[in-house]
């Protein structure tokens, strides 16, 4: 037999008792919590879309039915920090540059990961790196750049494991800056992190912050998870335990 009616009976008992519930994909999770900022309401979260991000960064079963009953149950409840730039909210994690251009393509790209590979070769023989000043928490550092990744969640993109050691309620960001050379050192280092083997990656600088303020010789791309906010310059801000969620008991993202 068929576990949706049961799965809709037991999310339609849930709201209104526990809260709120987003059942959709990442888009989805971003809209709500959004919404719930600075509020005391505690959101579920079940995984109907395709990289489930944050779901997986939250100990969220992928499966339904087992969601449904972690949901019902609450025995974990958190609050995670929530991100901004340029008005916009970050869940997962942000970027200026080559990683703007990238993340809007894998995340526009239905297909397996060798296309996705391919499509990522292809824009990163048009890029060039510039200099850029970063201001992290007041302190200034300069870097010649082709990317740089401001990450809440140790997910984002295409299932793309950004930053592992990333967590959604230690009221930092983990910045990582690629100071590769050459187009294809970063593309290795990009292959490497679509492979999840981004652990130690070389020729990148890691640092962590809540506030991370980005300008550059010329304007660059900026990104909020999958929506492209703008250009350089640009100041993310940290809002630690911004939201109330429901998590399961083992979360890579939670401490």
């Amino acid at each position: 037999m068929s576990p949706e009616p049961d799965v809709g009976r037991a999310v339609s008992s849930t709201i209104g008792r526990r809260g709120p519930i987003a059942a959709g994909g990442d888009g989805t999770a971003r809209e709500v919590i959004a919404g719930l900022v600075g509020t005391p309401v505690r959101l579920g979260l079940l995984p109907l879309g395709s990289a489930m991000n944050t779901v997986r960064a939250l100990g969220i079963p992928q499966d339904l039915v087992e969601a449904v009953r972690l949901v019902q149950r609450a025995e974990r409840v958190e609050r995670i920090d929530v991100g901004t730039v340029a008005g916009e909210t970050l869940v997962e994690a942000g970027g200026v540059g080559v990683s703007a251009g990238v993340f809007h393509l894998l995340c526009s790209i239905d297909s397996g990961r060798w296309d996705r590979v391919r499509t990522l070769i292809t824009y990163l023989r048009r890029t060039r790196s510039t200099r850029v000043t970063l201001e992290t928490d007041g302190r200034q550092r300069e870097y010649r750049t082709l990317s740089l990744i401001v990450a809440n969640a140790p997910y984002t993109g295409a299932r793309v494991t950004i930053a592992p050691g990333a967590l959604m309620n230690d009221a930092l960001y983990d910045v990582k800056v690629f100071l590769s050379r050459t187009k294809v050192q970063l593309a290795a280092s990009w292959l490497r992190l679509i492979l999840g083997r981004g652990e130690r990656l070389p020729r990148v600088a890691e640092l962590r912050a809540r506030t991370v303020k980005v300008t550059a010789r010329r304007p660059l791309l900026v990104h909020a998870d999958d929506v492209l906010v703008g250009r350089t310059p640009a100041t993310f801000e940290l809002l630690p335990a911004a939201v109330t969620v429901i998590a399961g008991p083992r979360a890579p993202g939670l401490d």
